[in-house]
């Protein structure tokens, strides 16, 4: 049986194609590929099929779903292929070619040493698109980075190869075709350049610059990385003697391009250069921290550095039951992106615990891989008010503490950034022994009028002053309402009289961000009664809960005390909750 995952999920057996009765069987079957002849815990595939059920109805759609699998897979032999006991399931890996698999060993096994690059043709092949690219699930995104990364390292590696014996034309053939499937990547078209200045087509090279110059902005904001610009060799394009020329005048669907800096990524970047050893993101919901984690692992992949992340926000409620279920999806999940083997439940030993059992982990991983890891850890706070919170980031901590004691152990060699929202303080018990006092705090707020006013000009609206104080008064800054509001003028659905007349409406220019946020507050009691005792005028004497709210962006500190973060929550608020 051949199972395919690049692209997206074909299965064939023989000559025939197995049909699956749903979505879920689809989705069950392509998670026991990823771990093919591993064990997969049963709950932890009920939650991410079935989130919203309950138990006893996640157990009947999982018996369901499994029965079906196996006779779709074959109807002969249904126990052939799917293996279960009473709490796992796993698929068999005899008779199965998985193209992942495939993928992952003829990349990492240097076979290209001895063959002269065949292995490595070959896996480039079997990378026809990302993993599983109509499947939405974000598990799925650490996953995605580690193959990427696998294929864009193989096609460095092989186009290297063929410059090295004059090979142009496959060269060019090749980095053509890859920056097709990943155009994301840098260092693809880093390939491809260079391919085409070591062929002599100067122009085709300065071309594929200008053309990862466009991608670059348009979806990330930034500039390629001087290893672009090197790539080119002597030939460097002419700067535009219209400084304007590069910033596109339309906005993208997702507003791609239109990434404002602010004091936070001038921060960030200094830190990374500097070699910071622990980095901390801080800010309310929807400031865009996730946004300035990611380019700050763009700059570490620009560099010599291996980038690793996880998302805690992620993380299903089968991996947050316990410690040691947390702590070998970490292990697992950091092994995974730096494209290393390691079997948690081979190399676990129960008499040690789960912090023990990480630590020799991670040190080991970071043993056998080459120069720094910077390891991001997304959504930190995800974690707070769990048993093991307390445990692991006291872990978290020592590694830290481990560069300065440890100058040529393997933690010299890691380092730390992590956001998160939520005061640590009110959670961690001893702050002392977390990393949240230590290392570089980056605070990362909204948008100030200088800003939004850079943000105007990337949209080509003309506002007097009077109106850009208007417009950044309505949105508080807020970066998503920014964006939203800056689209709604440029593409003329409202002008700036009837943006603020409908800014607070559930049907109005910001309804879905308005209706997200009321659920929010809804949905927890004491949130929404001290929303309802601030509405009235009274403090909110709850500490916790006033964290909470400042947290999830509701509130916010300002020098005259506390006050909604964008004006128009009072309005929708009220009407919501009176």
């Amino acid at each position: 049986m051949t199972i395919t995952l690049f692209g997206g999920l074909v299965v064939r057996r023989g000559e025939e194609s197995p049909k699956f009765r749903s979505r879920s069987v689809e989705r069950m079957l392509s998670r026991l590929a990823l771990r093919l002849g591993r064990k997969v815990p049963k709950t932890e595939l009920a939650d991410l099929l079935w989130p919203d059920s309950d138990g006893d109805r996640q157990a009947q759609n999982l018996r369901r779903a499994i029965s079906d699998l196996r006779q779709a897979l074959d109807p002969s032999m249904p126990d052939a292929w799917l293996q279960s006991d009473p709490g796992h399931l796993w698929l068999s890996e005899d008779g199965i070619d998985l193209d992942v698999a495939r993928f992952r060993h003829l990349v990492t096994s240097r076979l290209d040493d001895v063959d002269g690059g065949g292995a490595l043709e070959e896996a480039i092949a079997l990378y026809v698109g990302p993993l599983l690219a109509d499947d939405d699930d974000p598990s799925l995104g650490v996953y995605r980075l580690e193959l990427e990364e696998l294929f864009a390292q193989a096609t460095d590696r092989l186009i290297s190869r063929l410059l090295s014996h004059e090979k142009h034309e496959e060269a060019l053939r090749l980095g053509r075709q890859a920056v097709t499937v990943a155009p994301l990547r840098e260092d693809v078209h880093v390939a491809l350049i260079r391919a085409y200045a070591s062929a002599g087509l100067h122009s085709e090279a300065i071309r594929q610059y200008e053309e990862l110059e466009r991608l670059l902005d348009e979806h990330f904001g930034e500039a390629p990385s001087q290893r672009s610009l090197d790539a080119l060799g002597e030939k460097r394009p002419k700067p535009s003697s219209n400084p304007q020329a590069a910033t596109p005048l339309a906005p993208t669907p997702q507003g791609a391009g239109y990434y404002v800096e602010r004091e936070s990524d001038r921060l960030m970047r200094r830190a990374l250069a500097a070699g910071e050893g622990t980095i901390l993101i801080h800010g309310p919901r929807q400031v865009g921290k996730t946004s300035l984690l990611a380019r700050a692992l763009n700059q570490v992949r620009s560099g010599d550095a291996r980038a690793v992340i996880t998302d805690f926000q992620v993380l299903s409620k089968s991996q947050l039951v316990g410690a040691e279920v947390f702590c070998k999806c970490l292990a697992a999940g950091f092994a995974l992106q730096l494209g290393l083997d390691y079997d948690a439940d081979a190399a676990w030993n129960p008499w040690l615990g789960p912090n023990s059992n990480l630590d020799m982990a991670v040190a080991h991983l970071l043993s056998q891989s080459e120069g720094k890891v910077v390891w991001a850890m997304d959504e930190a706070d995800r974690l707070f008010g769990t048993d093991f919170a307390d445990d692991f980031y006291g872990l978290v901590r020592s590694w830290h503490n481990r560069r300065a004691l440890e100058p040529h152990g393997p933690f010299s060699r890691l380092a730390l950034v992590i956001s998160y929202s939520i005061e640590a303080h009110l959670f961690i018990q001893d702050i002392h022994q977390s990393p949240f006092n230590v290392g570089l705090r980056i605070p990362i707020k909204d948008f100030g009028l200088a800003e939004t006013a850079e943000l105007s000009s990337r949209y080509a609206i003309s506002l007097s002053p009077d109106d850009l104080g208007r417009l950044h008064e309505l949105t508080g800054g807020q970066p998503f309402l920014s964006r939203r509001a800056m689209e709604c003028l440029a593409e003329g659905l409202h002008s700036l009289e009837s943006l603020a007349a409908t800014a607070s409406d559930e049907d109005g220019p910001f309804g879905d961000h308005l209706r997200r946020l009321g659920h929010l507050i809804e949905q927890d009691e004491s949130n929404s009664g001290q929303v309802l005792k601030f509405l009235r005028g009274e403090p909110i004497e709850n500490r916790k809960a006033l964290v909470r709210l400042m947290a999830s962006g509701v509130l916010c500190r300002h020098a005259e005390g506390i006050r909604f973060r964008v004006p128009l929550y009072r309005e929708y608020l009220l009407r919501l909750l009176a």
